[in-house]
């Protein structure tokens, strides 16, 4: 069987191990050992998920596995949504389509956490220069998608709230990130205030 190794701190490694010891993760790519490495640190090893990057086109069917992961390992409810396990790095390089299906990989950031926080990455307002953000994705009919999957219900009035709610959050978190790593994070917060006052 081929594999692919990754070496990170007690911490993070610890982090990763409970979740896959607790939770229903067959969208995700299955944890075959652990050894601690002669620096103290854990190395993980995971089986190699054999196929290709998610094409653009087929995000939505993408986004619809997310919803279903997250309601197969729904937590709690909040008041906007639910606390579940999320993959952390949601963007379209971490999603390969296999024979077996459409498989999430590099569980690296893997957490508990709002479920929303795994939509991070949609421009659902069309903001980001895709030649300057390539991570971003297209939002298309993503978050619909995504409802779907996770058997949420919402008025298009409630989707467009929903929407507004993921971006600012989005954009607080790079902000937050972008400070901590002595970034210039301007273009997030001028369009944080444009969003916290509905101007779009």
């Amino acid at each position: 069987m081929k594999t692919i190794s990754k070496i990170l701190t007690s911490t993070e490694a610890n982090r990763i191990i409970e979740i896959y010891s607790k939770f229903n993760l067959e969208h995700l790519s299955k944890l075959i050992s652990h050894n601690i490495s002669e620096d103290g640190k854990i190395e993980l090893e995971f089986e190699w998920v054999e196929g290709s990057v998610i094409s653009e086109e087929k995000m939505g069917e993408a986004f619809y596995e997310l919803g279903r992961f997250h309601l197969l390992n729904r937590v709690a409810d909040r008041e906007v949504g639910f606390t579940t396990v999320c993959h952390g790095d949601f963007h379209r390089n971490n999603i390969v389509v296999s024979d077996s299906g459409i498989r999430f990989v590099d569980v690296t950031f893997i957490k508990e956490e709002w479920n929303y926080s795994d939509l991070d990455y949609v421009d659902f307002f069309e903001i980001y220069d895709k030649s300057k953000y390539p991570w971003m994705i297209g939002a298309g009919n993503c978050l619909e998608a995504y409802h779907e999957g996770a058997g949420i219900r919402v008025s298009k009035k409630e989707n467009e709230k929903v929407k507004t709610i993921i971006a600012e959050s989005s954009l607080a978190r790079n902000i937050e990130n972008g400070r901590k790593n002595k970034l210039n994070t301007s273009f997030e917060e001028q369009i944080l205030e444009i969003l916290k006052h509905e101007k779009f």
